[in-house]
């Protein structure tokens, strides 16, 4: 039985389909990791999306409460709940000023039930609210209650 080799410029055709074999195989895997990142990539964009869509559509609900109703206590409770649940914080409230005496106070909160809530007041300089008001930014506190900066 006799073998034919065949040379191409001075290398037989077995090394050559070894060589575009592993070359191929080195193709597949960054192929691999590209569709893998890229998969990655648009999990995370598609989550982006969605987060922005449910925004839109507490935005677009606050509106039609707004448009619907004249009622301050009414809007202010909306807009209270919505920006609850966009935040995912725990609690919160709508302070208003009394520019006679210089106090805040609690105009809707989040939780009716809690005790003297509607007593509660804070000077314009003190704590968070007095930062917010001096520095005129939104203010984000992971745990209010344990921040020594802010605890009243």
């Amino acid at each position: 039985m006799a073998f034919t080799l065949i040379f191409i410029t001075g290398k037989n055709f077995g090394q050559i389909l070894k060589e575009k074999n592993e070359e191929l195989s080195q193709n597949k895997k960054k192929l691999e990791e590209f569709s893998n990142k890229l998969e990655e990539k648009v999990r995370f964009r598609t989550l982006e999306l969605k987060k922005s869509k449910d925004q839109l559509s507490v935005l677009y609900q606050i509106s039609r409460t707004i448009s619907s109703t004249l009622k301050l206590d009414d809007i202010l409770q909306t807009i209270l709940d919505f920006s609850i649940k966009i935040s995912g914080a725990g609690r919160g409230s709508i302070m208003l000023l009394d520019k006679k005496k210089r106090i805040f106070f609690i105009k809707i909160p989040y939780d009716k039930s809690e005790k003297n809530i509607d007593k509660i007041t804070f000077a314009e300089n003190e704590n968070t609210i007095g930062w917010v008001v001096k520095n005129k930014k939104f203010l984000y506190i992971e745990d209010l209650e344990s921040d020594k900066h802010f605890s009243k």
